[in-house]
């Protein structure tokens, strides 16, 4: 059985457009079987997108991109942004060029296991994290994000704090020592952590 974060998909690829409406713009984008909330924008990732922190961010990843709906925002919003978009689902990656092309914006679109293979470092890296494939898979976002950030940069992580965000606060406060809660909504909790310079 697949599931959005397998990397194939097994369904019929049949794109459709839906409706989204997040930081002041409203458009619509191509979804389709075998990626994650197919329909609609889900609470998690509206969560994100309302308390999104980007001071001083211009190079940002949208990791675990799903049809890309979190980059292509926050170009809607400063098409100046530099935006990479990382999936390991195929089907998710096809959707997020499909999209960009949409609305006529640019972005850099890899099928990626998470950071695997690549070796540049961000100023924000945002992800909603596929609780569902186990504890162990958010542990390696976590981990691969920290190496992937640049000093100040920061790991933003969406998560219902009762299915597993507790622990994954739990996990950021130790990898970068710091963590915090920077907005929450029906359940979800964005949490922020920062990669400080080694003054030792």
């Amino acid at each position: 059985m697949t599931h959005y974060y397998s990397e194939e998909q097994d369904s019929k690829y049949e794109p459709f457009l839906i409706p989204i409406s997040s930081r002041g713009n409203n458009f619509n984008i191509y979804s389709a079987s075998g990626v994650f909330s197919l329909k609609h924008l889900d609470k998690g990732t509206e969560v994100m997108l309302k308390f999104a922190d980007l001071t001083n961010a211009k190079k940002i990843a949208d990791l675990g991109c799903g049809y890309g709906v979190v980059g292509i925002t926050l170009l809607l919003e400063n098409p100046e942004l530099e935006v990479s978009f990382f999936d390991i689902n195929k089907r998710a990656i096809m959707l997020t060029k499909k999209n960009l092309d949409l609305l006529h914006l640019n972005g850099y679109v890899k099928k990626n296991n998470i950071f695997e293979n690549i070796s540049e470092s961000f100023d924000l890296i945002l992800t909603n994290p596929p609780y569902s494939a186990g504890r162990d898979v958010c542990i390696e976002f976590i981990e691969q994000a920290f190496t992937h950030l640049v000093d100040g940069g920061s790991l933003q992580l969406v998560c219902r704090r009762r299915k597993g965000g507790d622990f994954l606060e739990k996990t950021m406060g130790n990898l970068f020592g710091n963590v915090e809660v920077i907005g929450q909504k029906s359940g979800f909790r964005l949490y922020k952590s920062v990669k400080q310079n080694d003054l030792t």
